[in-house]
């Protein structure tokens, strides 16, 4: 070719045109140089399309130089196989919830492009929503026990009375209650601690800690705040 000034020459429509061929192809069986079957019935295709779009395919016909294979699959429905040529043609295809989990396990089976890894996603998410939604039920079981726990403190005694801070042998702060604590004090401190409760990661360390503020409810009032502090 001479020298000189290049052009760049581009068709928009090449990708669509092609995909569109393609499907004809298909449809009319022009061309095809390929079988798949089950179930007792065929599918012709291309074997330049199907080892695009699946190295299970590429493999094959490299190994198996043939002018019309004829391929035979067990354990694959025909319908679900019609579905995954059908995505390597187009690209995309509509499948029912209920057919989901079939079509993606023939997808995975066969190595296909773009549907191969779909299903571990969808299962990760899946996974992740079950989590979440569980531990928004241990928050609201939490709250709803610190509920019950204020319900069934004392409040006939509202005397005020002192407290005073004291540093124990591990440097941490504690709150000792005279011989009998406020209602009012009580019940501020179990409401601070309920509205800074965060969705457990432990959740035996919640359990016990929980299990020893229903211990002072319902066995020493008059120790509650110093206990309640302490754990």
């Amino acid at each position: 070719m001479g020298s000189g000034q290049q052009f760049n020459l581009r068709w928009n429509n090449h990708t669509n045109n092609i995909l569109q061929v393609f499907m004809e192809h298909l449809n009319s069986e022009l061309l095809v140089d390929v079988s798949l079957s089950c179930e007792g019935k065929f599918l012709k295709a291309h074997k330049m399309v199907l080892s695009a779009c699946s190295p299970y395919f590429q493999e094959l016909f490299k190994l198996h130089q043939l002018p019309h294979p004829v391929i035979i699959f067990n354990g694959i429905g025909f319908s679900e196989l019609k579905l995954v040529v059908e995505f390597m043609y187009r690209g995309e295809i509509k499948v029912l919830e209920s057919d989901l989990q079939t079509v993606l396990q023939t997808a995975e089976a066969l190595q296909v492009k773009g549907l191969s890894t779909v299903r571990n996603k969808y299962d990760e998410a899946a996974a992740a929503a079950a989590i979440s939604q569980h531990q928004q039920q241990q928050l609201q079981q939490q709250q709803q026990l610190f509920k019950v726990v204020s319900s069934n403190v004392d409040c006939s005694n509202t005397n005020s009375n002192t407290t005073t801070v004291s540093n124990n042998t591990n440097g941490n702060s504690a709150v000792a209650a005279s011989a009998n604590p406020s209602c009012t004090d009580v019940g501020s401190g179990l409401s601070h601690f309920a509205k800074t409760i965060k969705p457990v990661t432990d959740p035996f360390k919640t359990r016990t800690r929980l299990h020893k503020i229903v211990q002072a409810c319902s066995c020493d009032i008059e120790n509650l705040v110093f206990k309640y502090f302490l754990f």
